[in-house]
């Protein structure tokens, strides 16, 4: 390839795409007006879900009858599997978090150790509170635990986590509950049979009972993202929509891309040019540089769209993070994935006809499969199977690591390798089609 030639092959290219002002206004007014529709609508429907299976690590590092009967009330629930092993690996606390924070399960509870012995002596001090209300009740023990430990991915919507959450403390609530009954069931007649002996009024001075404490519950649950470097910004619809509508206007290039490099062979263009001469490799990077510097300018209308005028509207504010590098690389690998797509259907396509029907039509199925419409962990089963070969799942799983959980460059290498491997492919496909058409 002569780079001598490449910057007049992009002028080229960019000239073209300012004639065609309607369509050029179109790339961007479409994904523009799905991000601010698409978000407004399922502001409150994302934040309402958790009707669908999910798969929770139960991490027991006290390995006593709480923690069994904490799993088996867990199992009963509906909709829900417990993994405490994966591929025959006992999971701990550490691989838990890591696998949450890479996305690839939602929730983790972690039993910390001794939490037995903690709930068992709260329920014995609570106790000894009804059956002996003026007695000087002891402390509990310094460092004593009484959290259970819920991880979450952070890319989880808040109704979801609600869900989870609330129910892990109604489970924790009558664990204690049953606790506290049994201990009274025993002391209750010790106390009787003291008391068995002395007159009706002593008995009744010194049989009082402080039902309040019965009802007093002294366990929690702590939620904490399972986030890398301590992000701490809470998931919300802009989080999801903005990148993954972004990505959608942006592989959408494909049409005007396709429908180009379709005229160019039809009029004899590209024979012309061959002729200055020009190599295909370097009228086929011109166009994809050309089309890539389109991409940039929609991704950062989108995310100022996300960022500014969607909180005017009602929104959450969209966070971009500070992983700048990681950002780029993203939408520079994801960019070429869809400029290469997009040189591949045009080099493939016979007619207009053809790249208008196929090219949309793929691209809103990978969108659907992919997680840009409804996220990928509340799909059927083998729709989540399915997802992992959209480019589109690719770049929003990317973004979701940057803006959601708090990823660097190295947390998006293999989303970036993906597309990179997919540019390559599409890439010399055409070149060689391109070649024996020629």
């Amino acid at each position: 390839m002569k780079f001598t030639k490449l910057p007049a092959v992009i002028h080229k290219e960019l000239l073209l795409l300012w004639r065609d002002r309607a369509g050029l206004l179109v790339l961007f007014v479409m994904p523009a007006l799905l991000v601010v529709i698409i978000t407004l609508v399922q502001e409150n429907v994302l934040k309402s879900m958790g009707e669908s299976n999910v798969q929770i690590l139960f991490i027991d590092q006290d390995q006593h009858e709480t923690g069994g009967e904490l799993k088996k009330q867990l199992a009963a629930m509906d909709h829900v599997t417990l993994l405490e092993s994966i591929d025959g690996v006992l999971v701990t606390r550490e691989i838990g978090k890591d696998l949450i924070s890479r996305g690839k399960y939602q929730f983790g509870v972690v039993v910390p150790k001794g939490f037995t012995a903690s709930l068992q002596g709260n329920a014995s001090r609570a106790v000894k509170t009804i059956l002996e209300p003026n007695a000087v009740q002891p402390k509990a023990p310094v460092g004593q635990p009484d959290e259970i430990e819920l991880l979450f991915d952070p890319a989880v919507q808040g109704g979801f986590r609600t869900t989870i959450a609330t129910s892990l403390r109604r489970i924790l609530f009558v664990l204690e509950m049953n606790e506290k009954l049994s201990l009274l069931a025993d002391r209750i007649p010790e106390k009787i049979s003291k008391a068995i002996g002395v007159s009706v009024d002593d008995l009744g001075g010194s049989f009082s009972l402080d039902l309040n404490a019965l009802s007093k519950s002294t366990l929690s649950v702590n939620e904490k993202h399972a986030a890398r470097n301590a992000y701490e910004v809470l998931p919300t619809s802009v989080q999801q929509n903005v990148p993954a509508w972004a990505l959608f206007g942006m592989f959408f290039i494909v049409v005007p891309l396709a429908g180009t490099l379709l005229k160019e062979r039809q009029e004899g263009t590209l024979a012309r040019l061959r002729s200055i001469p020009v190599s295909f490799s370097t009228l086929i990077a011109g166009k994809i540089c050309a089309y890539q510097l389109i991409c940039f300018g929609q991704f950062l209308l989108i995310a100022a769209i996300g960022h500014y005028l969607l909180p005017a509207l009602g929104t959450p504010v969209f966070e971009i993070g500070d992983q700048y590098g990681a950002l780029a690389l993203l939408v520079f690998c994801s960019s070429l994935a869809a400029t290469g797509y997009g040189v591949l259907l045009g080099t493939v396509s016979r007619t207009f006809e053809q790249i208008s029907m196929f090219g949309p039509i793929s691209i809103v199925a990978a969108a659907a499969i992919g997680g840009v419409m409804v996220p990928v962990f509340v799909m059927p089963e083998f729709m989540r199977r399915l997802s992992v070969i959209s480019p589109l799942n690719w770049g929003l799983e990317g973004f979701m690591d940057i803006f959601v959980r708090g990823g660097n460059v190295v947390d998006v290498l293999p989303e970036a390798g993906f597309f990179m491997a997919f540019f390559i492919l599409v890439s010399s496909l055409s070149l060689f089609i391109l070649r024996q058409k020629s």
